[in-house]
């Protein structure tokens, strides 16, 4: 709860403001469970001092928009990392022109 310096405890009257205690971190998407094109949870992690990826959380299960809007991102982020074209073609595809074979 938060009040004014000054401000007294009045039963029934409104001054006082409830405050939810929220922490946060950011993080990075280091994988996802399911298929890239249709992720269902994301693997969270953060650099320790080492430089090391470390794995921090696992999200919940992504809502239907949220799994087709993050598969876009993932996607053309894979496709933009040179030498990593196939890693967004499904297995079995073949890997787009010009991509290294798996």
């Amino acid at each position: 709860m938060v009040k004014g310096l000054w401000q007294k405890y009045r039963p029934g009257r409104r001054g006082w403001i409830k405050v939810r205690a929220r922490a946060s971190a950011e993080a990075v998407v280091a994988s996802v469970t399911d298929r890239v094109a249709a992720p269902v949870t994301l693997l969270l992690g953060r650099y320790d001092t080492a430089g090391r990826l470390r794995f921090i959380a696992r999200t919940a299960p992504l809502s239907a928009k949220a799994r087709r809007e993050s598969a876009v991102c993932y996607i053309r982020a894979a496709r933009s990392i040179p030498g990593r074209a196939a890693a967004s073609s499904p297995v079995g595809a073949p890997a787009p022109v010009g991509a290294p074979a798996r």
